[in-house]
């Protein structure tokens, strides 16, 4: 295939993984300016004119949107605390035992990082390799 051709398909298929990342936003987007009814009934590209406000209006006023935001902020908080607790055991236990295979796991996470900054520790650990796995 030529190089042409491989930098059309690569660009062809991030513009269909860009749509496909981009779309649930534009259709949340979208709904939220709709009338009720219209959600399901309307195309998805449909946005009303003068577009419909008052369901912002009704998060604030009807429904605890606060209090569920709040939630969401500390259950974050208390996940990423736990993943990170968590990680940092794994990650001790991992340099100070000696586990069959540990070579092989360090190189797959250590070893294909081509920008890393100590290169004299890449060639010890990678066996003077840093683009991949030996």
């Amino acid at each position: 295939m030529r190089r042409s051709a491989k930098i059309a398909v690569g660009i062809i298929l991030y513009a269909l993984l860009l749509f496909v990342m981009i779309f649930p936003f534009f259709y949340m987007i979208t709904s939220s300016f709709k009338h009720d009814a219209d959600v399901f009934t309307q195309s998805v590209f449909y946005i009303p004119i003068p577009p419909v406000v008052n369901n912002y209006v009704r998060v604030w006023t009807e429904i605890d949107f606060l209090q569920y935001y709040l939630n969401t902020i500390k259950i974050t908080i208390l996940a990423t605390a736990a993943q990170l607790f968590v990680s940092a055991l794994a990650a001790y236990a991992f340099a100070k035992m000696q586990v069959p295979g540990k070579n092989f796991f360090l190189r797959a996470v250590y070893c294909h990082n081509d920008d890393s900054l100590d290169r004299d520790y890449d060639s010890t650990i990678c066996g003077g390799h840093t683009n991949g796995l030996v």
